[in-house]
């Protein structure tokens, strides 16, 4: 959506909508977008704004690439194995709220 719409300002509820979450998961979306240097904050919402050219010519690679794959694109990110697969693997993160020493 937003690399799609570069000069678009994105709500957090019109995020939610079009994406079919809640509000406090585009919330926690638009955050990690943010962290990562994706988007900004701008008046109006959230928009495009790729914190380098490096970032940029990546996330116009993988828009192209989705765009040619959507199918496979789709299925690969709604794969519950996969999903499986990662909630395995985070059973094996380091945390330092741990009490393993």
């Amino acid at each position: 959506m937003f690399h799609a719409s570069p000069d678009r300002a994105f709500s957090i509820s019109s995020l939610a909508h079009a994406l079919y979450v809640p509000v406090d998961v585009a919330q926690r979306l638009l955050d990690e977008l943010t962290a990562i240097g994706v988007v900004t904050e701008r008046a109006g919402g959230h928009g495009y704004s790729p914190r380098d050219t490096e970032l940029a010519d990546a996330l116009d690679q993988l828009f192209a690439c989705y765009r040619s794959n959507l199918v496979e694109v789709t299925r690969l990110i709604h794969d519950p194995t996969l999903r499986s697969a990662e909630r395995f693997a985070n059973a094996f993160r380091w945390r330092k709220d741990s009490d393993n020493v």
